[in-house]
């Protein structure tokens, strides 16, 4: 759901109809207006986050020019790492200072160039400088970066493999996401496939979507039922469209920099979105219920450009995937307290954490409630619709994927390219 700015709008004639072939015309067009999740970067109808000043950033950039400037002098190779957030969107987060869709990215900076002593240096472009999500999808696969953030479903517009992970409650819970992060099998399959076309994701936050609805809706939301007719902004994911037929509501692209006020004004109802990346970008300020249906997730993810990575000596090469390990692991270690302690998403929420803080009807479902929203979503339910989509996107990467959910596999850490 990252707002993508005026950057995806100067997509060329060829680009679009890339997108289009691959998703369907309302795809691309939903693409070019927006995608998965927020963005810091501010427009006259999105309400700017209160983040720290821009001279607060400028002076911490001074401050660390001289050790920047010391690493350039010493490294071998240089990775440039394009993001859209920046360090201190939250200054007195309790588990992250930083814009919290990019997290793991300084992290993955620190424990680079650690683990390869220096070697190579990351060199980090903030705020959105070099492009919004679509287009530093699109520089990393080309190679014009070395490196970005980015979710899957972004990505999905020039690799469709990954549309794989997101039909309807195909991940499972939180801890099957672990499996699937870990896995060698979906390393080997998806993201060798991903690989082959030009970048892959080396470590990633996940995100349970959620269902945020505005304020003044009358129902509380519990079944799929009360779901029909609502105007839900979607990004350009094939999948999340399609979700939202089945449900079946009313699929709303939006640009990104209109949803702040689209969602205050009733123009939507709601939308579909990790609660962290909502929270980035105020949005929680204007729903009036956060609704668990958790039948998709961001993969929000540090990306690496293939030719460049295969560029690098075999000894190197192990150290950078060491440094994304290390990287993975922190992300994974944090990702409990980050939701109770900060994002405020959860039964556990901290009474001082942003949703709990923001007045939302923070709605859990039952465990009946939650079946009743699978059997509604169902593969076997919605076969004439899913089928040819996993026909078109990869049978092998989709039933791969449903495998490892399904096995007894523990979600504990292991380098998953060895």
């Amino acid at each position: 759901m990252h707002r993508e700015g005026d950057s995806e709008r100067r997509l060329t004639r060829r680009q679009f109809h890339k997108i289009a072939a691959a998703f369907g015309f309302t795809a691309a067009f939903g693409g070019l207006v927006g995608c998965s999740s927020g963005s810091q970067q501010a427009t006259a109808t999105t309400k700017p986050a209160p983040a720290p000043t821009t001279a607060a950033v400028q002076a911490k950039a001074a401050e660390q020019a001289p050790k920047e400037a010391a690493k350039a002098a010493a490294a071998e190779f240089k990775l440039n790492f394009a993001i859209e957030g920046v360090p201190n969107r939250w200054p007195n987060g309790p588990v992250a200072k930083c814009t919290l869709w990019n997290l793991g990215s300084w992290e993955f900076k620190e424990n680079v160039e650690k683990r390869t002593n220096g070697r190579v240096q990351v060199i980090m472009h903030e705020g959105g400088s070099l492009g919004g999500q679509l287009e530093l999808g699109q520089k990393t696969q080309q190679g014009v970066i070395q490196a970005g953030n980015f979710t899957t479903q972004n990505e999905a517009a020039y690799i469709p493999v990954w549309n794989v992970i997101d039909f309807p409650y195909v991940q499972g819970p939180i801890e099957s996401v672990w499996k699937l992060i870990y896995s060698k099998e979906f390393n080997d399959v998806v993201r060798k496939a991903s690989s082959d076309q030009g970048c892959f994701p080396v470590a990633v936050f996940p995100q349970l979507r959620k269902i945020a609805v505005r304020k003044n809706l009358p129902t509380e939301i519990r079944k799929p039922e009360q779901m029909s007719g609502l105007k839900i902004r979607v990004t350009g994911s094939r999948l999340e469209q399609e979700a939202f037929k089945i449900l079946p509501a009313n699929p709303t692209p939006l640009a990104w920099g209109e949803v702040y006020t689209a969602m205050k004004e009733g123009a939507i109802d709601g939308l579909h979105v990790g609660a962290a990346s909502l929270a980035d970008a105020n949005i929680h300020e204007v729903c009036g219920q956060l609704i668990d249906s958790d039948f998709m997730y961001n993969w929000d993810a540090t990306w690496l450009n293939t030719r460049w990575f295969h560029s690098l000596p075999a000894d190197v090469q192990d150290q950078v995937m060491e440094g994304a390990y290390d990287t993975q692991v922190w992300i994974h270690k944090v990702w409990n307290d980050l939701h109770d302690k900060q994002v405020g998403s959860t039964k556990n929420a901290a009474a001082d954490s942003i949703w709990k803080k923001s007045g939302a009807n923070l709605v859990f479902l039952t465990d009946a409630e939650r079946k009743e929203w699978e059997q509604y979503m169902s593969f076997e339910r919605n076969k004439a619709q899913l089928q040819p989509l996993v026909e078109k996107f990869g049978k092998k990467e989709y039933e791969l994927t449903q495998s490892i959910v399904a096995s007894k596999t523990a979600p504990e850490p292991k380098k998953w390219w060895k």
